[in-house]
């Protein structure tokens, strides 16, 4: 599942509650960690491959979701923050 941004780029999520590290890299393409990143009120995993595409994980509430594409990190975040925001109603 996925999303185009305003920017017409792409942005992949995907979410499970049987994360593991051999999943998050799958669905990562086996990026490095790079950091983390505040979006939504949670701090995410952010990962970059060396393709340019940069990878955000959050581990939250017994779900991993990794989002993935090569949009502006900023069109990451408000994607995030739906995830998050979601989340919490659950």
């Amino acid at each position: 599942m996925g999303y185009v941004t305003p920017g017409s780029d792409f942005i992949s999520l995907a979410q499970t509650d049987a994360g593991n590290p051999t999943w998050i890299a799958q669905m990562s393409d086996n990026a490095q960690v790079a950091g983390e990143r505040a979006a939504g009120g949670s701090t995410w995993e952010l990962r970059d491959s060396e393709e340019g595409e940069a990878s955000m994980i959050l581990e939250q509430d017994g779900m991993t979701v990794v989002l993935s594409g090569e949009a502006d990190l900023a069109e990451f975040d408000v994607l995030a923050e739906a995830v998050v925001r979601e989340l919490g109603n659950k």
